[in-house]
């Protein structure tokens, strides 16, 4: 029926225009609706949030086990004596592998394909995993990211600008068009700018473009945003506007990285933790590094190499079930990122650091794998004032191959502080000087190069 309507509209352009404002505006109530839910949840006492927690849990798994044929399968129930959380353990973890062998058997019996969108993971390990949504899964994703927004002051309408990989046809880029609008109450941009397409050439246009837009809110990589910052302050090029905030994606955020941007931008950066998958949504305060997760989102689990739940100071997997996508739910899923856990309260956690992909490690010359490479930044900050940016490949344990664009105060001696430096004590160091860094095709510039595992 969906396919046969829009293929009429599709032959009608005022038709379709009026059916496309009316689908905003319908879009644009229910994310107001679900937003005022969400922000009613969070109001709640922190016990109640637990208790609403579990509830929900208890009916997505129900769900799953009456609709979805993968999880039929598996011959689980829920009684009236059962504890959700051993319910919930008694699931197997939910691989990437698992869900494109599957595929299809993942999908609930209350939807057809036709009815869900395909959506895409980028692919850092090499491998996108392609799967299904439903819209409004999406629109709920939207709600809580703009119940973010208003803790920071800003509200649907406002002009929000997001620096993220966004893949322009020739055509923009020959007219020296980097940028593309979207709809006013699109959480992910009212405005999205290129990263591909910044450099020293085009910087003014960018910041032309923001002037005009002012925005409320940037945002962005962490990685983006701190290549463009420094890019306008090594200019002493300015913005005249004021922003509300700053909301950092996609990348983990390293803590000279926050206290950069809230300088040059006077204003507070929040973290989030997320992912395309739809299963699970972790944001921080504004003061902060500390990420807890959205109880009304999911429910996350933290996991050792033996299945068991961390204790709080220890890191491990970031298993999550995601209560938004009802057409393909993704129960106890590995997401393949790591956290440390700061608080646990049953599916709620509280991390106080997202460390990064499972091959976001680095293996030194006694096999020891060295996960927590913010640390790094705690000794030796004169050296790091002297690099713009840097980025760390390693393709033999113990040897790395430092990459590093740096200012012209950088020397040898510098170097000799970094072999010393007790992070990089048990590593072979190799300097290469470059001008640039690698670069996803999303723009994103990973810290970490892993080219072979062990």
């Amino acid at each position: 029926m969906k396919r046969r309507l829009f293929k009429l509209l599709k032959k009608n352009k005022t038709l379709f225009e009026f059916y496309a404002s009316l689908t905003s505006k319908r879009r644009i109530k229910r994310v107001q609706s679900i937003f005022e839910r969400i922000a009613f949840f969070e109001e709640k006492s922190f016990s109640r949030q637990i208790v609403e927690n579990k509830a929900i849990l208890e009916d997505f798994l129900q769900h799953c086990m009456d609709t979805v044929p993968y999880y039929k399968n598996l011959g689980l129930h829920i009684s009236d004596t059962s504890d959700i959380r051993t319910v919930l353990k008694s699931f197997p973890i939910l691989t990437k592998d698992i869900i494109r062998t599957q595929n299809e058997k993942l999908i609930s019996n209350k939807f057809e394909i036709a009815e869900l969108e395909t959506r895409q993971t980028g692919g850092s390990t090499g491998q996108p995993l392609k799967f299904y949504a439903t819209a409004e899964a999406q629109i709920e994703d939207q709600a809580h990211h703009w119940q973010l927004y208003s803790k920071i002051g800003v509200h649907l309408g406002d002009m929000i600008i997001a620096l993220v990989g966004l893949n322009l046809s020739e055509e923009e880029i020959s007219q020296g068009v980097f940028w593309r609008k979207h709809d006013t109450d699109n959480a992910f941009g009212t405005v999205q700018f290129s990263i591909q397409q910044l450099n020293e050439n085009t910087l003014e246009q960018y910041l032309h473009h923001f002037n005009e837009l002012k925005p409320k809110l940037i945002r962005s990589y962490p990685s983006a945003l701190y290549r463009f910052a420094k890019m306008l302050n090594n200019r002493n090029l300015n913005l005249n506007f004021q922003l509300k905030g700053i909301n950092i994606t996609s990348e983990v955020c390293e803590p000279h990285q926050k206290q950069y941007l809230e300088n040059f931008f006077n204003t507070k950066v929040y973290n989030e933790y997320g992912n395309k998958e739809l299963s699970v949504f972790c944001t921080t305060d504004g003061e902060g590094m500390f990420l807890k997760s959205s109880p009304a989102y999911g429910y996350v689990e933290v996991l050792d190499e033996h299945g068991e739940d961390v204790k709080p100071g220890e890191t491990g997997k970031i298993i999550t079930t995601g209560f938004l996508n009802k057409g393909m739910p993704f129960v106890r899923y590995d997401t393949g990122d790591l956290g440390t856990v700061k608080e646990r309260s049953a599916g709620i956690i509280t991390f106080s650091e997202i460390v990064g992909r499972n091959q976001d490690f680095l293996v030194d010359l006694h096999g020891e794998k060295k996960y927590s490479i913010g640390s790094i930044y705690g000794h030796g900050k004169e050296v790091f004032q002297k690099i713009k940016e840097w980025q760390i490949k390693q393709s033999k344990d113990g040897h790395l191959s430092l990459y590093l664009v740096i200012n012209d105060e950088f020397s040898k001696d510098d170097e000799k502080k970094l072999v010393e430096h007790p992070f990089f004590k048990s590593f072979v160091l190799d300097f290469n000087y470059v001008k640039n860094l690698q670069r996803t095709m999303a723009g994103k510039q990973p810290f970490i190069i892993r080219e072979t595992f062990k």
